[in-house]
């Protein structure tokens, strides 16, 4: 992933935006369902990151105001509570891992 980085850094317009999103690996989806969870995906997925990862990453590829966050939970309805579901959200574990960063 990281010269796939490089290369889309090397093609984006000075001061370009780069936006990607990935499941997040430390997301409560994860935790609550373990390997059902459905992120989990070989022939989807063959990286799978944090949102210190996603930005190391980033970094590395020359990218720089990279922020991070997540968004979302998908787990079985009843299973949590919509006050955890949101503390999971704003705490960095939401499903959706979305990555900010300009060349």
């Amino acid at each position: 992933p990281l010269a796939f980085l490089r290369e889309v850094g090397r093609i984006l317009k000075p001061g370009g935006l780069l936006f990607a999103t990935t499941p997040n690996w430390r997301c409560l989806e994860r935790w609550r369902q373990g390997r059902a969870c459905a992120a989990l995906s070989p022939d989807g997925h063959i990286y799978y990151f944090t949102a210190e990862t996603l930005a190391r990453h980033l970094e590395r590829a020359g990218f720089s105001r990279v922020r991070t966050r997540t968004r979302g939970c998908r787990v079985a309805p009843g299973t949590w509570s919509l006050r955890w579901l949101s503390l999971g959200e704003r705490s960095g574990l939401g499903a959706q891992l979305l990555g900010f960063a300009r060349r």
